[in-house]
């Protein structure tokens, strides 16, 4: 973040680069994923600033750029500015189209077409919040069928864990409720398998879970695995933060329909 201010404040003004911009860009995840939104989308903004700078607005397929945009886009969405979100999501799965094309046939790189596959299903998860359950489950099945291409569970754990839970969000939409929670269960145990059972991440899966038993009626089970949710993210991130209150709401919820109204007020 001090890099990030001195470069802005520097007088004479200082020139970036793509390398720099890189940089700023996975510090911008890593401020993501320390809980630093704010900051985080600031310094995505400057590397996106400087790859424009340097390349133009007419380069449409510098990874680069796209996968800054791939990160403010995502920022947006998760902060519930959808209309913000889906041109840049939408232009993320162009660009990355685009330069998976650049390549000899069977001569794509692994991360280019792990992130192809990712953008078709951050695009999905846009598209089940617009309940487009018919577009967002052509966009998660093709995804499903890249990372197959690529390696089974064992290789690539999160990203199955990935797929599966957004074809579970899918399925929630089209009333398949068994799949939903299949698909939900086997993204939860890969995820548990990579990060362990009390990472902040694994908690982000069993929310899947938890939410597709509750439409089933399972209210125990659903209680139970949001309490585990609340556990986890009050160690984390305190008492009053949004994601702490959410998983609060939901148990509360849950015990409602246990009719154990003292504890769910």
């Amino acid at each position: 973040m001090t890099l990030k201010d001195e470069f802005e404040r520097a007088d004479p003004p200082l020139f970036g680069s793509l390398t720099f911009a890189n940089l700023l860009c996975d510090a911008a995840y890593y401020l993501w994923d320390q809980f630093f939104a704010e900051r985080s989308l600031s310094v995505s903004v400057l590397a996106e600033k400087i790859c424009r700078e340097q390349l133009g607005e007419t380069v449409d397929t510098d990874p680069v750029l796209t996968q800054i945009l791939s990160f403010i886009g995502t920022y947006y969405y998760l902060q519930g500015e959808r209309v913000r979100a889906y041109p840049l999501m939408r232009s993320v799965v162009d660009r990355r189209e685009a330069y998976t094309a650049t390549f000899p046939e069977g001569q794509v790189p692994l991360t280019v077409n792990i992130d192809l596959a990712r953008a078709w299903n951050d695009l999905a998860c846009w598209h089940v919040d617009d309940e487009n359950f018919e577009q967002a489950g052509e966009l998660t099945a093709r995804a499903l069928e890249k990372i197959r291409s690529l390696g089974d569970e064992d290789v690539l754990k999160y990203r199955y864990a990935m797929q599966y839970t957004v074809r579970s969000q899918v399925c929630c939409g089209e009333r398949k409720l068994p799949e939903a929670l299949d698909y939900a269960k086997r993204a939860l145990a890969l995820v548990q398998a990579q990060m362990g059972e009390r990472h902040y991440w694994t908690s982000v899966f069993q929310l899947q879970v938890a939410v597709v038993s509750l439409i089933c009626r399972k209210f125990a089970n659903a209680r139970d695995i949001f309490l585990d949710i609340y556990e986890v993210r009050h160690a984390l991130r305190g008492d009053n933060d949004a994601e702490t209150l959410e998983a609060m709401y939901w148990v509360g919820t849950t015990y409602f329909y246990l009719e154990e109204l003292d504890e769910a007020e």
